[in-house]
C-alpha cells in the first residue's frame, strides 16, 4: 500500500490533470458550436444552390466536362479529411480505417490509387499504404471556404485534365457529439441528381432568362456544388472532430474523478494506519516503562 505522502502527491497530480482534461471539454464544447452553426449555415447556402438549379432545370442536367465519366481502369484520387491534432477519441482511427478499407477494395479497379489529406493524423497513418500526392498544409484552424475552394479548384483541373478517372472524399460526416460516422464518397465525376439535374422546372415558376450560356451555367453550377461539397466535408469533420475530443475529454474526467476517490481512501487508509502505529509504539514504550519501574 502506497504511504500517505506517495498518496498525497498522487492526488496533487490527479487534481492538476483534472484542470486539463476539464478546461479542454469546455473548450471543445465551444468549439463545437460554432462547428454547428457553420454546419447549418453551409447546408442554408446548398439549399439555395438546389432552388437556382430547379429554376433552370434540365440545364443541370447538360453534359460538362464535371460529370462526364472518366475511362474505366484509370487513376483514381481519395481526398482524406482528418485531423491535426489528438486526443479526440477515436476520430482519427475511423477516418483511417474507412479510407484503407476503400483504398484496399479499389485495387483491382483501378490502376493506380493515390490520396491528397486535409490534416497531418490521416496522412502520418496512412502514407505507408497509399501514394501520396499531397498533404494540404498551412489552413486555418477552422474550416474556410477558402481553403475549400482552393483544393476544389485543383481537384477539378485533375479531373477535367483527365489524370483521374474517379476522385473521392474520405470524411467524418457528423450527427451529434456521441455520433459520428467515417464515410467514402464519390465527389468526380459529379452527379447532377444531387442538384435536381435533369428535371423541369415548375410551371408557374418565374420565365428564366440564362446568362451566360445554358453550358457555361452548367459548368459554373457543378463547380459551385463540387466546392460546396468540399467545404461541407470539412465542416462535418470539424464539428466530429470537436464532439468527438469534448466526449473524450469528459470521459477522462471523470476517470481522474473515480480514480481521487480511489487514492483518496488509500491516502486516508495509510494516514490511519500511521496513527495507529505510533498509538502501539507510545502504549508500548508506556508499559515498557511500567514494567522497568
Amino acid at each position: 500500500m502506497p504511504s500517505y505522502r506517495e498518496s498525497s502527491k498522487k492526488l496533487q497530480s490527479l487534481r492538476s490533470m483534472r484542470r486539463v482534461t476539464r478546461t479542454m471539454k469546455l473548450v471543445a464544447a465551444g468549439h463545437l458550436r460554432r462547428a454547428q452553426t457553420a454546419l447549418a449555415q453551409v447546408d442554408r447556402v446548398f439549399a439555395d444552390l438546389r432552388t437556382m438549379a430547379a429554376h433552370v432545370g434540365p440545364v443541370v442536367g447538360l453534359p460538362c466536362t464535371l460529370t462526364r465519366p472518366g475511362a474505366d481502369g484509370g487513376n483514381a484520387l481519395l481526398l482524406v479529411v482528418s485531423a491535426n491534432r489528438g486526443l479526440c477519441g477515436a476520430f482519427n482511427n475511423n477516418i483511417v480505417r474507412a479510407a484503407g478499407a476503400w483504398a484496399e477494395s479499389g485495387r483491382g479497379r483501378w490502376r493506380n490509387i493515390r490520396a491528397s489529406f486535409v490534416g497531418r493524423k490521416a496522412h502520418a497513418a496512412l502514407r505507408e499504404r497509399i501514394e501520396v500526392r499531397r498533404l494540404h498544409e498551412n489552413l486555418a484552424s477552422r474550416p474556410e471556404f477558402a481553403d475549400a475552394l482552393r483544393i476544389g479548384l485543383e481537384l477539378c483541373a485533375l479531373f477535367q485534365a483527365g489524370m483521374y478517372s474517379e476522385i473521392h472524399i474520405a470524411y467524418t460526416r457528423f450527427q451529434s457529439a456521441m455520433t459520428c460516422e467515417a464515410v467514402v464518397e464519390r465527389l468526380l465525376p459529379a452527379n447532377p441528381a444531387a442538384l435536381g439535374g435533369g428535371q423541369a422546372p415548375a410551371p408557374d415558376g418565374p420565365a428564366v432568362l440564362l446568362e451566360p450560356d445554358p453550358q457555361t451555367l452548367a459548368e459554373r453550377l457543378m463547380a459551385k456544388a463540387i466546392h460546396l461539397t468540399i467545404y461541407r466535408a470539412m465542416c462535418h469533420s470539424h464539428a466530429s472532430e470537436c464532439g468527438s475530443r469534448m466526449v473524450a475529454m469528459d470521459g477522462a474526467t471523470n476517470n481522474i474523478d473515480k480514480l481521487a476517490t480511489r487514492t483518496t481512501l488509500l491516502r486516508n487508509t495509510a494516514r490511519q494506519a500511521a496513527i495507529t502505529r505510533e498509538l502501539v509504539e507510545i502504549v508500548a514504550g508506556a508499559e515498557s516503562l511500567k514494567g522497568s519501574g
